[in-house]
């Protein structure tokens, strides 16, 4: 096996010559370089790319719901939160473990984000938590299908039906999941996608709104979208009287982005499947070459769908997770690892900046979170940006990995004790 790379070995993974997502196939090459030689051309024309994408998407994977493309999944949260039309100074059940942009475009519509725990097994946001922190000024409840494992929906669906609440799904990491043979983005009032930058459809940097009502479709329109977009389909009258200017932000994407994403869309099947085998590879040689370090556990519940992210779990007494990644990045693996989760984030804890509500005691509704607080000491994840295709070469680089820092522990240990990194 020879040296550990930290102790002055050779690493053992090169990725430099593998195939890393995003990637596309030459069948986007002349739409895309046909676009650029037409030049300018009319609101209508650029349209066409954008419209096919939304109907494809929504038909696909969304059971036909309304869609709107848009330049980025951080836009289309924005959007999704300004057409649920909720209360200045509202309440909104959001997990702590998920992106900034799950929660940051609350405090912009000045929304009062309530953070919630973690799920130990899914991840996800914790339903009992959540609930328990339910008020008569909470409005809606947010749940991030995180690292692409869902989150108990129909638990979520029952505990907004009994108190009343929207419920958004953010789905950024989970095209085409299902929970219980139901595709996510389907049980709540709205839901969002990124597709921007590795997410497994990708259309370099976009996202998509879905929803199953009207009334929420147009107000994204008249926020969202450019006037000819809006005006051709939206159905209420009274928000057609604001055409004129709409509110401005024009969070449209481009019909590029469109194009490159609708060819991911065709292709996702493959690229589930792809990940899965490439995972399910990586886990037994996660077992059988290092067992100390725990996969994730993936609910039955889960039919379809793969991990966008494969956080497993550490927590190891005699060696600190942070020198095992160390370890494991110093041998070329493409891991990765928590800094933080949103409720230690400062603007959360002062979020005057972004938002004209007065929130003296913001910090102190933060609460406790002691599933997230372990989560953070103990996850150590897999990027698998290299494994949206079939990567039998790099699984058994990792596997590699694995067996030479399974047979050079007791000197990890010992090196992590001199740095004093137990």
């Amino acid at each position: 096996m020879g040296k550990l790379a930290i102790d002055g070995g050779e690493p053992t993974v090169r990725l430099n010559n593998t195939k890393r997502w995003p990637f596309y196939s030459s069948n986007v090459e002349e739409p895309i370089l046909s676009r650029i030689r037409e030049g300018s051309l009319d609101a209508a024309a650029i349209d066409i790319a954008i419209q096919a994408f939304e109907n494809d998407f929504s038909n696909t994977y969304c059971q036909g719901l309304y869609s709107i493309f848009h330049c980025s999944g951080t836009a289309a949260l924005l959007t999704a939160y300004f057409a649920l039309g909720l209360p200045r100074g509202a309440e909104v059940l959001v997990p702590t473990n998920t992106f900034r942009a799950t929660v940051t475009p609350l405090l912009t519509l000045n929304l009062f984000p309530v953070f919630c725990d973690s799920d130990p097994i899914t991840r996800c946001i914790d339903l009992d938590d959540a609930e328990s922190r339910i008020t008569p000024n909470t409005k809606a409840l947010v749940v991030t299908h995180i690292w692409g494992h869902p989150a108990d929906m129909e638990r979520a669906v029952a505990i907004c039906k009994k108190n009343n609440l929207f419920l958004v799904e953010d789905c950024s990491h989970a095209h085409g999941a299902t929970w219980n043979g139901k595709r996510v983005g389907t049980f709540g009032d709205i839901a969002v996608f990124s597709l921007g930058t590795k997410k497994m459809i990708s259309g370099g940097k976009a996202g998509i709104l879905v929803t199953k009502h009207r009334t929420f479709y147009d107000r994204a329109l008249l926020f969202s979208q450019p006037k000819h977009r809006a005006n051709s389909d939206m159905s209420s009258s009274y928000l057609k009287e604001y055409l004129g200017t709409g509110l401005g932000v024009n969070f449209r994407g481009s019909p590029i982005s469109a194009i490159l994403a609708n060819e991911h869309l065709v292709r996702l099947p493959r690229t589930i499947e792809s990940k899965n085998n490439n995972l399910t590879k990586l886990e037994k040689a996660i077992v059988s070459e290092f067992s100390e370090l725990t996969p994730p556990i993936r609910d039955s519940r889960f039919n379809e769908g793969t991990w966008y992210m494969y956080y497993c779990t550490w927590d190891v007494e005699e060696l600190s997770r942070d020198f095992l990644y160390k370890a494991m990045k110093a041998e070329g693996m493409a891991v990765i690892k928590p800094e933080t989760f949103l409720h230690n984030q400062k603007v959360f804890k002062d979020p005057s900046i972004f938002t004209t509500l007065d929130f003296p005691s913001f910090s102190d509704r933060l609460g406790e979170y002691p599933v997230s607080d372990w989560l953070l000491k103990v996850l150590i994840g897999f990027e698998t940006r290299e494994m949206y295709d079939l990567s039998d070469e790099v699984i058994d680089m990792y596997a590699e990995a694995l067996q030479k820092i399974s047979k050079n522990y007791d000197r990890l240990v010992d090196l992590s004790r001199k740095v004093g990194e137990i």
